[in-house]
């Protein structure tokens, strides 16, 4: 497909998706998701959709969003803004890696308040695992002497890093072959190592985010 997924939060398309997923999954839903809020969607602002959520979250469905761009924070503190008149969202699901460490301390406060925090792109799109021959080379490499050290890979690590993350509930890695899941088992046996500092890795949000921006779909 030329569009890898369809952005519209208004509150018509809202009640329409909700529709549809009752259509096909029935009452077994426990959570609905709004995915890739950003400051610019309206969802956090819109009334409408608001009120729209809440009557969900009465049939028993537990609400939340996820984030993406390089400004994460704005957005987490803008669901704690809602929360704080109404306590509408339980989960929220953002990027969070090695690479990408600036909303820790937001995601730090959501969790303090009751929110589930759920970690996507662990491994940074490919960009820390052994695939990556091209990017971000010089912390790449410093990374990967860590692993090393450690006698694991970099991506045991980069699952590990997050994994250990005291305010994270959920990790997804993403993994869609049968190699990667038994990948991911295998750092899962390696989870109590005692992992160094890696706050020295982090990049600038500008570099992350156009860097992702470039990578190519698959």
């Amino acid at each position: 497909t030329d569009q890898h997924e369809r952005k519209d939060h208004s509150h018509p398309f809202l009640k329409k998706q909700w529709v549809e997923t009752r259509m096909n999954l029935g009452k077994s839903i426990d959570l609905y998701q709004i995915h890739s809020v950003t400051p610019e969607s309206s969802v956090l602002q819109d009334k409408e959709v608001l009120k729209e959520l809440h009557t969900i979250k009465k049939g028993g469905v537990d609400i939340g969003i996820s984030t993406s761009g390089p400004q994460q924070k704005e957005t987490i503190t803008e669901l704690l803004e809602v929360n704080k008149r109404e306590k509408l969202f339980t989960f929220i699901q953002c990027t969070i890696n090695i690479y990408e460490q600036s909303c820790i301390e937001s995601l730090k406060r959501a969790s303090d308040q009751g929110i589930n925090v759920i970690a996507k792109e662990i491994f940074a799109n490919g960009r820390l695992t052994d695939l990556n021959d091209n990017l971000h080379q010089e912390n790449f490499l410093e990374i990967n002497k860590v692993a090393l050290k450690l006698n694991i890979t970099i991506e045991d690590l980069a699952l590990i890093w997050v994994y250990q993350l005291p305010f994270v509930k959920i990790v997804l890695t993403g993994a869609s072959t049968i190699d990667q899941i038994e990948r991911n088992i295998n750092s899962l046996n390696k989870i109590k190592i005692d992992l160094p500092s890696l706050n020295n890795f982090q990049l600038s949000q500008t570099d992350y985010w156009n860097t992702r921006k470039s990578l190519s779909w698959n």
